[in-house]
């Protein structure tokens, strides 16, 4: 059965608000209230990439951060589970197999390119996909949505 951050969301208690949360930010999820608001007008795409990660730090209780290094560490583990919920490994190779473009991948699989490159990072694909598979995994990567 395909991941649906809503339906996770809805069964860990968390109220979904649409709006403004913060300059620069898709959702952000307010632990004192255990609400996550993402932002308003999202692409269906966009905005169920940024529900699954706003959820993972729900399930960390995770609590603003002033501290950089640590902050970066957490978005990096939001990203990757967020990834492996919403991507399936199958689905990937045969994507994988169609296209030889990775926002073709991505809009397949009906992710954000950060959430695919997320993916790869942690779980590379084999050589048989091709130089656009090995070159898309390297941490840091970033693909366009």
């Amino acid at each position: 059965m395909a991941y649906d951050p809503y339906q996770h969301a809805d069964h860990l208690g968390l109220t979904v608000h649409y709006g403004n949360p913060g300059t620069g930010l898709l959702g952000l999820y307010i632990h004192r209230s255990r609400a996550i608001i993402l932002r308003a007008g999202l692409s269906a795409r966009v905005e169920r990439c940024a529900l699954a990660h706003e959820i993972v730090h729900a399930e960390y209780e995770d609590e603003p951060t002033s501290d950089g290094a640590w902050s970066a560490k957490r978005e990096a583990r939001c990203d990757r589970i967020a990834a492996e919920r919403l991507i399936d490994r199958e689905a990937l190779l045969s994507t994988a197999s169609a296209y030889e473009d990775v926002g073709e991948w991505a809009a397949a699989l009906e992710v954000t390119g950060w959430i695919l490159g997320a993916y790869l990072a942690a779980h590379p694909l084999p050589v048989r996909y091709g130089s656009m598979a090995q070159q898309n995994h390297q941490p840091g990567f970033i693909m366009s949505s």
